[in-house]
């Protein structure tokens, strides 16, 4: 798992939820830290320092803070938000903010209305591909481990043969 400042504390969470305790962790009272609302850079520069001297952290080749216990965190330890929205003539389902356990997989089911086609479908502010001018579409996110936003917009489909 690579750690940063926005996943550390749900890192140490996940770690206490499964029973997994860092001893030094637990004697130098870091818990502390996860009562905080959100870390400091300093916070997180301690916490960091503290893991990679103590064996729980190794740094990649990359710069990132890879953990070296064994740990990911698993269904109902982390949760995320994945909000849907689609515009008229057509749904999308689920839609709304859904929360979602890391680590599971994340499906929707994209409708146009009768004589409309899928204008554009957007995840995570990236237009997906041949999805424009088809009648429905499924996806999957697959692996949530971050919160996901998907968007999509229709519109009149001039190829629909006159009636």
């Amino acid at each position: 798992m690579k750690l940063n400042k926005s996943n550390i504390k749900d890192f140490l969470t996940g770690c206490l939820d499964n029973g997994i305790y860092v001893e030094r962790l637990i004697t130098n009272n870091f818990s502390d830290y996860l009562e905080k609302p959100e870390l400091s850079d300093d916070d997180f520069q301690t916490l960091v320092s503290f893991m990679t001297t103590n064996g729980v952290l190794v740094k990649d080749e990359k710069g990132n803070y890879e953990t070296v216990i064994g740990f990911q965190p698993g269904p109902g330890t982390v949760k995320y938000i994945i909000t849907t929205s689609a515009g008229k003539n057509g749904q999308i389902n689920p839609l709304g903010e859904i929360e979602v356990n890391a680590g599971e997989d994340f499906t929707y089911d994209v409708i146009a209305d009768k004589k409309f086609v899928i204008d554009e479908l957007v995840v995570d502010g990236e237009g997906i591909k041949d999805v424009s001018g088809l009648a429905t579409y499924h996806g999957v996110i697959y692996n949530v481990r971050e919160n996901h936003a998907i968007e999509v917009t229709f519109k009149e489909n001039t190829n629909a043969p006159e009636v």
